[in-house]
């Protein structure tokens, strides 16, 4: 631990008792938590930023649509302008609904409803009453958001930073204590190299045991092709040379991919949830004609920068990804459809 962490050490030991107040006042039943009939899925982690929970999100909502399961994803909406219950329509942009929601919208509005709201204990029933045969309900990005109880909760961890070495925030990135685990219905470590060995794998599993006695899966990102804005895939031999463009989290695992696999001539690195102005795209495309290069940017950024794209679009590319679960990731697939069909079937049988 450097100087400055022991300095904000104090700090973290400051929101440990919080947050441990906090969930054991859930605990005692005496903050409110409401649990519903309809299945709830709920996906989050224990530290800030980047574990991959809007691939996890669409991953599972790849899964229930198999399955052919009406589902809605809940958000709360993360840095848009607007406030209260909105259900996506097509005149929402990522200001209205928050890029994550708006991305999962443009991706999956033919086969799912996507509201969000800060009160979500408030927004599932509104959403199950207008949404007919509304068979299920992912939340995104709710783990600490006790006031709903989900019937399923899926916690990400990631592969190089998993929940168990970290720290408390401002220490370190962990929204609350590594005992929140315990909450858990199955762990999912992302980010996984696909070099990984089953010995680093069983090592990762037996650490995050000490926590949760639920099952351990892997995941990894995979990239498909690059597609321009008008969501055409792009041969890679054509692209010399790239401008990469992000603003995530964690846009490391992003930048090395893209240095891998082309020639980087700049690289635009903003923070996380970054709201893209016409000065950026001015900046960007300026850099683009000075290295007669393609604009590389990733799927989240996509959605805010297609918006302010209108001039050489077919010089923007992004690159689209999912997440593919490692090995077992069919017993996951089972256990979370297994859990959906016993809970409807409960609910009809009501």
């Amino acid at each position: 631990m450097t100087w400055l962490r022991y300095l904000l050490f104090p700090f973290s030991i400051l929101l440990d008792a919080v947050t441990r107040l906090r969930n054991l006042l859930f605990d005692l039943k005496v903050k409110p938590s409401v649990s519903f009939s309809i299945p709830v899925i709920s996906i989050g982690n224990l530290a800030v930023g980047g574990t991959g929970k809007t691939p996890m999100a669409e991953y599972v909502i790849r899964l229930l649509h198999q399955h052919t399961k009406k589902t809605a994803m809940v958000s709360r909406g993360y840095g848009r302008a607007t406030k209260g219950l909105r259900i996506a329509n097509t005149t929402d942009t990522p200001d209205t609904l928050g890029d994550e929601p708006f991305q999962v919208y443009q991706k999956f509005k033919k086969e799912i409803t996507v509201a969000v709201c800060e009160e979500r204990a408030v927004a599932i029933p509104f959403v199950a009453d207008q949404v007919e045969g509304l068979q299920c309900i992912v939340l995104d990005d709710a783990f600490q958001h006790r006031y709903v109880r989900p019937g399923f909760s899926v916690l990400l961890t990631d592969y190089k930073k998993p929940f168990y070495a970290d720290w408390l925030m401002p220490v370190g990135r962990l929204r609350e204590s590594t005992r929140g685990a315990k909450r858990a219905d199955v762990v999912v470590v992302t980010k996984c190299p696909l070099h990984s060995t089953a010995k680093q794998k069983e090592e990762i599993r037996n650490r995050i045991k000490f926590f949760t006695d639920a099952p351990v899966y892997f995941a990894a990102i995979q990239e498909k092709s690059v597609h321009n804005f008008d969501d055409e895939r792009v041969d890679p031999a054509q692209i010399k040379s790239v401008v990469l463009v992000s603003g995530l989290a964690q846009s490391d695992l992003f930048i090395q991919s893209m240095q891998e696999k082309f020639t980087v001539a700049e690289v635009f690195d903003f923070r996380d949830h970054h709201h893209y102005t016409a000065k950026d795209v001015e900046k960007i495309e300026k850099a683009m004609h000075q290295h007669q290069a393609y604009v590389i940017t990733s799927e989240k950024d996509f959605v805010k920068l297609n918006l302010l794209c209108q001039n050489n679009r077919d010089r923007f590319l992004y690159l689209p990804i999912e997440m593919v679960l490692l090995e077992d990731g069919a017993k996951f697939d089972d256990q979370l459809i297994s859990f959906v069909n016993q809970q409807l079937a409960e609910y009809e049988l009501a």
